[in-house]
Parts: C-alpha cells; structure tokens; sequence
C-alpha cells in the first residue's frame, strides 16, 4: 500500500485496497469462520493487482512501456509468498 501512496496511486485506489486490509482484518479475526475466509480472500494479491494496474495506467500516461524492476517484482513475489508460501 505504501508503494502504491508512494507511486501516486489514487484515492479509489488506496481505499479499495484499505478496504481490501480492513475485510482481511476483520473477518480473518473470527475463529474459524476467519480460517476458511483466508483461504478464498486474497487481500495482498488483490493490492497487488491494483497496484500493478495503477502502474500500467502511470507508464501509458507517460508514454513509456512499463517495466518492472528488481525491487517491484520482489515486492509482488513476497506479498505472494505471505499468502501462499512455497511448498504448501
């Protein structure tokens, strides 16, 4: 979320994805029922998209292909690999 504020992502943006923290939150806090929602609710991987698609919009904006750097996509990697960590 800080890259995505960082990067000049806008308002919708960073709320849809605070909203996206805040349903992990609050319904992952519920024994149980916050389990199985884990499993189905990807809040990381959806800031990620977002934030990809924020920076797809800011390259065409500038009229620069958009290309990833080491440290964007190891970001991406590892909100990926706190969700779903290699091997399981």
């Amino acid at each position: 979320m800080h890259h995505a504020w960082q990067t000049g992502a806008s308002p919708l943006t960073l709320a849809r994805m605070l909203g996206n923290i805040g349903i992990d939150f609050l319904v992952g806090s519920v024994p149980l029922m916050g389990d199985a929602f884990d499993v189905v609710w990807k809040a990381n991987r959806k800031n990620a998209r977002l934030l990809e698609k924020h920076l797809h919009k800011l390259a065409a904006k500038q009229g620069r292909p958009l290309r990833q750097s080491f440290s964007d996509r190891m970001m991406v990697e590892d909100a990926e690999e706190v969700i779903e960590p290699r091997g399981h």
